[in-house]
């Protein structure tokens, strides 16, 4: 809610040379790569690194009919730590932006700067 209240107050005010860019990843949860992901949890929440690590640092096995597929990206489906562990793994390249708006909820966000920024 309140970045909904933020980016209505940035767009109210912008002056007309200003962008605002909202971005919806498509598949997000499923783009990342798990050797980036524990990284980021290793340094941001070093207190569930090994439950993460015991999850993810090898591929899982999934079996449909006589098949069998190998998922490697991104946690898995369902997981209740999946929302933090995206968050996390995208936080460092948010705190690099230059936008003068940077409002997000997972991978749903809002940037707004004079273009070229």
């Amino acid at each position: 809610m309140a970045a909904m209240h933020a980016t209505r107050r940035y767009i109210e005010a912008m002056p007309d040379s200003h962008v605002v860019v909202k971005i919806d990843y498509k598949n997000a949860f499923n783009s990342l790569r798990r050797d980036l992901m524990l990284q980021s949890v290793a340094s941001a929440v070093p207190g569930i690194y090994r439950f993460c690590h015991l999850s993810y640092s090898q591929s899982s096995i999934l079996k449909f009919e006589s098949r069998t597929i190998l998922s490697q990206e991104g946690p898995h489906q369902g997981d209740p730590l999946g929302p933090l562990l995206f968050c996390l793994s995208i936080h460092q390249h948010l705190l690099c932006l230059k936008s003068e708006l940077i409002a997000g909820f997972m991978d749903d966000l809002t940037l707004g700067a004079q273009p070229g920024q």
